[in-house]
C-alpha cells in the first residue's frame, strides 16, 4: 500500500496505513543493511601550503561501505583551483581498486558545489572502503594564497553485505 496523502479530516485508519507503510520500508532498508555514512571535513579557509593534518580529515573504516558521492563546497573571493580527494592514509591504492578518487574545480568569486556520483560509475564494481582500512579526505589549493572559505567536502557511504 501507498502512502496515503492527507486531505481533510484525517482518519485513525489513514495514520495507521501510513504509519505501517513507512515502518514496513524501514524494516525492508534494514534487513537489506542499507545504512548511509557521511564522512564530512569542514575548514575556515585554506592555505596553499597548509600542514595536510589541518587540511585533512582521516577515518579507519569499521565496516565495508560503497562510494556514492564525493562532494565539495567552497566560497572564495578570486578565481583558485582547488582540489578534493580520497585516499588510503598509507598510500596504498590496492584498497581504492587502483582508482584515483578526486575532484577539481575553480573558485572564482562566489560558491562553487561540484558533485560526483560514483553510482553511475562504469567499473565492473562499484568502489568499496574496506573495513579496517583508514581513508583520508583532504583539500588541495593549487594556485597560490588563501581561500577565504568556508570550504566542506564530504564522501557519503552506504554500508554493504560482507562476502562469504
Amino acid at each position: 500500500m501507498a502512502l496515503v496523502a492527507f486531505t481533510s479530516p484525517i482518519s485513525i485508519t489513514q495514520l495507521r496505513a501510513n504509519f505501517d507503510d513507512a515502518s514496513s520500508t524501514l524494516l525492508t532498508q534494514a534487513r537489506a543493511g542499507a545504512k548511509d555514512q557521511t564522512v564530512m571535513l569542514r575548514l575556515a579557509s585554506l592555505v596553499t601550503a597548509a600542514d595536510l593534518s589541518l587540511r585533512s580529515t582521516a577515518w579507519t573504516q569499521q565496516d565495508d561501505a560503497e562510494l556514492r558521492i564525493l562532494m565539495a563546497r567552497v566560497t572564495d573571493t578570486a578565481v583558485r583551483a582547488i582540489g578534493v580527494t580520497l585516499t588510503v592514509d598509507n598510500g596504498d591504492t590496492v584498497f581504492l581498486v587502483d582508482h584515483t578518487i578526486s575532484d577539481s574545480f575553480s573558485t572564482s568569486n562566489g560558491t562553487v558545489d561540484e558533485r560526483t556520483d560514483y553510482r553511475t560509475t562504469t567499473v565492473a564494481e562499484r568502489l568499496r572502503l574496506v573495513r579496517g582500512v583508514r581513508y583520508r579526505l583532504a583539500f588541495t589549493n593549487t594556485s597560490g594564497g588563501t581561500v577565504g572559505g568556508p570550504l566542506v567536502a564530504c564522501v557519503q557511504l552506504r554500508s554493504v553485505r560482507r562476502r562469504a
